[in-house]
């Protein structure tokens, strides 16, 4: 993501956003072009959540999928999975077709179950297969660039690419994540699939009423560089891990606790129930349902949904509302500076430079005969924050 208008570096992003609220910000929107926004304050948790609504500047249809992954491969064109056809779907911010391509098979370029997209350098994109243990990189046409077997089980890559992949991945289970079980990164050189390096966190904090974290991922570009962790936890607790294994632990502003709504259990439902499914399990999805409508529902979004943008902030997708509007909080180093709301359901997220990118599920309206919502890419001007 670009930097701000007029040179304001990132530490003083909070303190901008602050005096806009405030209404002393004259002097600098005299001098600098100013983004089409609008910024609401309220008090959340007895903390201050600076909520910006950006510009929207382009909207595109994609197929349906059970998959939750978008990717930027510059500011006017995004890919998303289609996982009914086997296909990869890039498409501008006008809605025109760039791409469509891909196939089901073990083939050269082939996939059984394609999971996440990313990035990669020059425009092009980055396709894992758990499935077949493979990564693909392809030009936005779907031209394959490079296939490489992945010598880490389920990777998620955990920032864009170029000659080598950075991801994380559950290197096995156990108590420790710092030992043998637990959260892993590796780098893997494109060219060959080599395993270039591997590493751990240095500690995983006991977060105070959670235990154990949900997850992990390295700070690839954030705070403290790779070797620095991020762990989400429960009840929107965030713990921060330098190298040295000095830790800082917030909790979320804007984590409610509430529980799942209607459209969150379906959510649930078809998740579970396509699992179960594609796994030949045939018990009853009930008590499943169940425990999940009585428990609050988790902070943020997903394993993997997460990302650091160019200045080194972490955006994380949240859980928060999602009906008719979603939330994407930002942090710098481990303070909260303010949330980004877009519009409809929120499925998944990517930034580049000044834009974000947003995989959406419509509301369902009457023209939608199926009862199935839409699913669409929205973009939004991110230029002066």
């Amino acid at each position: 993501m670009r930097g701000t208008t007029c040179g304001v570096k990132p530490e003083a992003v909070r303190a901008i956003f602050l005096c806009l609220l405030a209404g002393c910000f004259g002097a600098f929107l005299a001098s600098c072009d100013s983004p089409d926004v609008e910024i609401d304050a309220e008090t959340e948790n007895d903390a201050e959540v600076l909520t910006i609504e950006p510009a929207l500047i382009g909207s595109a249809h994609v197929p349906y999928s059970m998959t939750t992954s978008v990717a930027l491969l510059d500011e006017h064109t995004a890919c998303t999975i289609d996982t009914y056809e086997t296909k990869i779907d890039c498409v501008t911010r006008s809605g025109a077709i760039t791409g469509r391509f891909g196939s089901t098979g073990e083939g050269p370029g082939e996939f059984v179950r394609p999971s996440r997209l990313v990035r990669g350098s020059g425009g092009t994109l980055g396709v894992t297969d758990p499935a077949r243990g493979r990564f693909f990189a392809f030009t936005r046409t779907g031209e394959l660039v490079a296939e490489v077997s992945l010598p880490v089980p389920a990777f998620i890559p955990a920032a864009a690419f170029d000659t080598t992949i950075i991801g994380s991945y559950i290197s096995g289970y156990g108590p420790d994540p710092t030992a043998r079980g637990g959260m892993a990164a590796a780098e893997i050189l494109l060219a060959t699939g080599e395993l270039v390096r591997e590493w751990r966190p240095t500690r995983v904090p006991q977060v105070p009423e959670c235990g154990m974290p949900y997850f992990g991922f390295p700070a690839v570009g954030g705070f403290s560089g790779d070797q620095s962790w991020v762990f989400m936890a429960c009840n929107g607790h965030i713990a921060f891990v330098e190298p040295d294994g000095e830790t800082t632990v917030i909790e979320a502003p804007t984590y409610a606790g509430d529980l799942p709504g209607e459209r969150d259990l379906e959510e649930h439902r078809n998740v579970i129930g396509d699992f179960r499914r594609r796994n030949g399990i045939t018990t009853d999805l009930s008590g499943s349902i169940r425990r999940f409508a009585e428990r609050p529902m988790t902070y943020f979004l997903g394993s993997g949904q997460e990302t650091f943008d160019s200045q080194g902030r972490l955006w994380i997708s949240t859980r928060r509302n999602r009906n008719e509007a979603s939330f994407v909080d930002i942090y710098a180093g481990t303070e909260y500076v303010g949330t980004v709301k877009v519009r409809d359901r929120m499925i998944d997220f990517d930034v580049f430079e000044g834009t974000l990118a947003v995989l959406v599920e419509r509301q369902a309206g009457s023209g939608d005969a199926d009862g199935i919502p839409d699913r669409g890419i929205d973009w939004y001007d991110l230029d002066g924050f």
